[in-house]
């Protein structure tokens, strides 16, 4: 079996006193596109860092196996570096080690693969929010991640925005890396997930895989009700493409 990206192992997340995530135990699959839900406040930006390596867990273990990890803020505009565009684009290309007659060329590719060659001269303080997450997950897929962490990446998005993102994180996917995306938005992405973790009184309650054509269980739907998260019909019916 392929070595999974991302293993934690008895994690606790702690704020003060307070315990936000208690010994929690998952494995991200290699490539995999999941899903991490629950109520605002449960945890799931938290989470996220501390995958990502940003914030560090009060206890248990990360194991990253050497899988290298960037991550996309739902203030995506904020992670930018570039003045325009491509320029930010040859910046995440240069860090991976491209040369500067490479770095530019498969900055072009990929606006032109994610279908957003309009945005290349922009300059990013410019950028909507929803066109700030495509040039950030752009520049994730330029830098050889293997990880993409996408925090909150639909709000506040409208319908076009939002399936031009979906439409990124899925590409991601079919081209090897593991998508995590971290919403309450399930509807507009869950029918892409192979995973569903779902967060709830500070404990893991559902970490469940999915085949393609396969339904949420009724103990599933009960469990994200629990955790305030809505889902009315079927699994395949809940995406924005």
């Amino acid at each position: 079996m392929p070595v999974p990206a991302v293993e934690l192992r008895s994690v606790t997340i702690r704020i003060g006193t307070r315990s936000i995530l208690t010994n929690a135990s998952c494995v991200f699959g290699r490539p995999e596109l999941s899903l991490v839900c629950g109520r605002v406040g449960c945890g799931k930006t938290l989470l996220a860092q501390v995958i990502a390596g940003i914030r560090k867990p009060d206890s248990g273990t990360i194991r990253r196996n050497r899988s290298r990890i960037s991550m996309v803020f739902q203030h995506a505009e904020h992670g930018l570096l570039g003045e325009t565009v491509i320029e930010d684009l040859i910046l995440s290309a240069r860090s991976a080690g491209m040369d500067g007659t490479e770095a530019p060329v498969s900055a072009a590719r990929i606006l032109s693969d994610l279908g957003i060659s309009h945005l290349t001269e922009r300059y990013v303080v410019t950028l909507s929010g929803g066109e700030a997450r495509l040039v950030a997950i752009a520049g994730a897929l330029l830098s050889h991640a293997d990880v993409i962490i996408a925090d909150e990446p639909f709000v506040n998005l409208d319908w076009p925005s939002v399936r031009s993102v979906l439409r990124a994180l899925i590409r991601a996917r079919q081209t090897g890396k593991t998508v995590i995306v971290i919403t309450h938005e399930i509807e507009k992405v869950l029918a892409h997930a192979e995973r569903l973790i779902v967060l709830h009184h500070a404990r893991i309650a559902l970490n469940r895989t999915y085949l393609e054509y396969e339904d949420v269980h009724t103990e599933d739907r009960e469990i994200l009700k629990q955790a305030g998260v809505r889902l009315h019909g079927f699994r395949r019916e809940q995406t924005w493409l």
